[in-house]
């Protein structure tokens, strides 16, 4: 039988920004065993190839290959929210694919930028994410003033990130697990949020995510593979300090409650003032040392892989034959695709079967597209919630 290809795993752990210190300690594999497989001079067990696999979320088929893994550019960074059992295919490949197509249709921005985020320490991370949130004009009141729900947070937020960087577009990718990617390539960039089963709330801390990778990327950044990574890790760092500053967690834990402290309808409630989910609360109160160590994976075991109270997930948009084109291209596409199909109509007239092929969409359904999105373009204020 064939052996395990060592140079599998090295790519593996060079997309992944690990070492084989780290990748020791986290699958449970002897370090001079590991050190002995990658160097050629002896063969893992059966087992480790196992654990190495659930680390790297791929098939163990993929340790034998010849060559190095295929369809997958340096380029792209997609989340999962947990270890997935195979590489992306299917739709989350197709997801990739058309997200590459619309990059000609999107621009990068003149936005913060930071080298290597992984080796900020975590005072640094919360100091990027406040000065982001600032320079994105995200005030307190944006984000829990008294008529504001998560989706209408979710399209301010969306709106201020299209106007500063990336175009932010969704996607219905029939994963769970996923949760987004970002696409980067010379001075463009683009994030694909996923609407399949994903509340609102937590589209906005997969926004918050994803802005993450577009502020620290570089070229020749990485594919990251699994949550537990380092840049995944100071990703999710800078998503929490973004949504949840300590000022303002603290500003929404002192208002009034008709519930029990920590109590699920307190959580809940608490939860919604913010934005986030209730599970990245429970695990930002843990941090905070607001409640005891732990706190997070008890209130979390009590719903056993039950949804969370009020917080069914949303299962995409959904066909309909009556629905309004114009919004709905405009939540599928965002803004800043539509500005730059608009120049691009008035720059390259006569030439507009491109533009349809990318977007995949018919000529009056692009038309009021263009026309919905017309009217927001310069303002923040995006009509009601979706």
């Amino acid at each position: 039988m064939t052996s395990p290809n060592p140079q599998i795993i090295k790519d593996l752990m060079d997309r992944a920004g690990v070492t084989d210190s780290d990748v020791a300690t986290d699958a449970s594999i002897d370090r001079v065993e590991l050190q002995e497989f990658l160097s050629g001079e002896s063969e893992l067990t059966k087992g480790a190839l196992k654990r190495l696999a659930a680390y790297f979320a791929v098939d163990t088929y993929l340790f034998y290959r010849s060559s190095s893994i295929p369809g997958l550019e340096e380029e792209v960074d997609f989340r999962l929210s947990k270890p997935a059992p195979k590489l992306p295919v299917g739709a989350l490949a197709h997801g990739i694919r058309e997200g590459r197509e619309l990059l000609s249709l999107s621009e990068a921005g003149d936005f913060v930028r930071v080298k290597d985020l992984t080796t900020h320490s975590e005072s640094q991370i919360e100091r990027l994410a406040l000065e982001c949130r600032k320079s994105l004009r995200i005030s307190d009141d944006a984000q829990v003033g008294p008529e504001v729900t998560s989706a209408k947070f979710f399209k301010y937020l969306r709106f201020v990130v299209e106007d500063a960087g990336p175009s932010v577009i969704t996607r219905s990718i029939e994963d769970a697990d996923v949760k987004g990617f970002a696409l980067s390539e010379k001075k463009r960039s683009l994030i694909c949020l996923n609407s399949f089963a994903q509340n609102k709330a937590s589209r906005n801390f997969t926004l918050a995510h994803e802005l993450a990778h577009f502020v620290a990327r570089e070229p020749g950044v990485s594919n990251t593979y699994k949550l537990r990574n380092k840049l995944e890790r100071a990703c999710n760092k800078f998503a929490t300090h973004f949504l949840m500053p300590k000022h303002l967690v603290g500003y929404v834990l002192e208002e009034p409650s008709n519930f029990k402290r920590w109590s699920n309808n307190y959580i809940r409630i608490k939860a919604a003032r913010l934005k986030v989910s209730q599970e990245a609360l429970t695990i930002r109160l843990e941090e905070l040392d607001l409640v005891p160590s732990g706190f997070s994976k008890t209130w979390k075991a009590q719903f056993k892989g039950r949804p969370y109270p009020a917080e069914i997930p949303d299962k995409g948009f959904g066909a309909t034959s009556n629905r309004d084109e114009g919004l709905y291209k405009t939540a599928r596409f965002g803004y800043r695709v539509a500005k730059n199909v608009l120049r691009h109509k008035l720059d390259e007239p006569g030439n507009e079967f491109e533009l349809y092929s990318k977007l995949r969409v018919r000529p009056e359904h692009l038309d009021a597209y263009l026309s919905y999105a017309s009217e927001g373009m310069d303002s923040p204020e995006t009509g009601d919630d979706d």
